[in-house]
């Protein structure tokens, strides 16, 4: 799948921790079996296979339809256990019973097992290198990248110490990812990184 674009910002003097979502382009269905229409709603939905914090929608709903996500949008799922779910700021307490039927919808969760992610800032696209991340310690990289197969998602992490040192104030960035076949692919395209003034700084 083509990467995206995804604009970064560095705050300078504070800790970078930056998490990244990893999926496939095709979609996941999983019936919604039940639904406690409390506040906040509870869905039932068997072995869902949906990391923390992972965006989903719901459609298909008919009663009631305010459950059913707005077009084009997408909602945090909190993981109650691997059959519920619960989306925390929805309250359904007076929607109304609830008739079995619809779909919890979401990007298939991508098996990151075995990979390494990579990133680095240049002044400009072929220009100078001016930071570096990895999530391989023998790259020697500025800073971190954590990758997280059970939530297929990874961090960036800059040491408030790394950002404390930065003097520049924007370049361009982009990651990519050896997969264990050894094929390189393009995580983020190119984009644009800028470094955020320090403003509270304690002598």
């Amino acid at each position: 799948m083509a990467a995206q674009t995804f604009n970064l910002s560095i705050a300078r003097g504070k800790t970078l921790e930056q998490v990244m979502l990893y999926s496939y382009p095709y979609l996941t269905y999983r019936p919604i079996s039940a639904l406690l229409t409390s506040a906040p709603v509870r869905f039932t939905v068997a072995n869902h296979g949906i990391p923390e914090n992972w965006p989903i929608r719901v459609q298909g709903v008919t009663s009631p339809v305010q459950l059913n996500t707005e077009e084009d949008k997408v909602v945090q799922a909190f993981i109650v256990d691997e059959n519920t779910i619960e989306l925390n700021a929805l309250d359904a307490s007076t929607w109304g019973t609830f008739e079995v039927s619809g779909h919890i919808v979401f990007k298939t969760p991508a098996v990151l097992t075995g990979w390494v992610f990579r990133m680095q800032v240049r002044t400009s696209v072929g220009g100078d290198v001016l930071l570096s991340l990895s999530s391989d310690p023998a790259d020697g990289a500025d800073g971190d990248i954590l990758v997280d197969t059970a939530q297929s998602s990874f961090t960036l992490v800059l040491p408030a110490a790394v950002t404390s040192a930065i003097e520049w104030k924007g370049g361009v960035y982009d990651i990519e990812a050896i997969r264990p076949d050894g094929s390189v692919v393009s995580v983020i395209a190119p984009s644009p990184i800028i470094v955020e003034p320090e403003i509270t700084v304690w002598a």
